[in-house]
């Protein structure tokens, strides 16, 4: 009467080997998916961490002036009356920054008051010269039928978060009397 409960407990013993290898198995092919996923993540840079990346969108930018640092590169006796029409010219500006990913980049300019100075549009292209965590140089190239310059011009970009920058520039004797700050406009599409 005991060989049926031998054969019973043998095959029983037979499917617990054979959970056991799929088990097994199973085990390794998720730690084998776990490796490949952690070498694929760690291996290539994800897209955000790109630097031209942090750039690419539409940015909205505003001027503010330091007067006190730009008064005295300006020069004559009129330095007051200058200073003061540039202030109103350069804080009534607005600029619009289009960076493409192709390194495209479109630029409108206008001007809330009535400047004399007419709207300015503009298209070129961008590219990174060198970045850190907090800043990046660009040099962009502009065409526009009113710019006389296509020259390359360097930016240099200070990042607040990744939703604002600014660009500090100035005249000779005050590079940072001028600055720029950029907020990222979000797509109504």
């Amino acid at each position: 009467g005991n060989q049926p409960t031998q054969a019973a407990e043998k095959q029983v013993s037979m499917r617990g080997q054979k959970a056991g290898m799929i088990q097994g198995r199973s085990c390794r092919w998720q730690m084998s998916l776990a490796i490949l996923a952690s070498v694929m993540l760690c291996g290539c840079p994800a897209e955000e961490q790109k630097p031209a990346n942090r750039l690419v969108g539409s940015w909205l930018g505003t001027v503010s002036v330091n007067e006190e640092k730009l008064e005295p590169t300006l020069s004559g006796v009129d330095g007051k009356v200058q200073l003061e029409s540039l202030v109103e010219t350069l804080t009534a500006y607005q600029r619009r920054l289009v960076f493409h990913a192709d390194g495209t980049v479109q630029v409108t300019e206008s001007s809330s008051t009535n400047t004399g100075i007419p709207d300015n549009n503009g298209e070129g292209t961008w590219k990174v010269i060198r970045s850190d965590e907090r800043s990046m140089e660009v040099e962009l190239v502009i065409a526009s039928p009113e710019w006389n310059h296509q020259e390359p011009q360097l930016w240099e970009i200070q990042f607040y978060d990744r939703n604002k920058f600014r660009i500090q520039t100035g005249p000779p004797g005050a590079k940072d009397a001028i600055v720029q700050k950029y907020i990222r406009q979000v797509s109504s599409d």
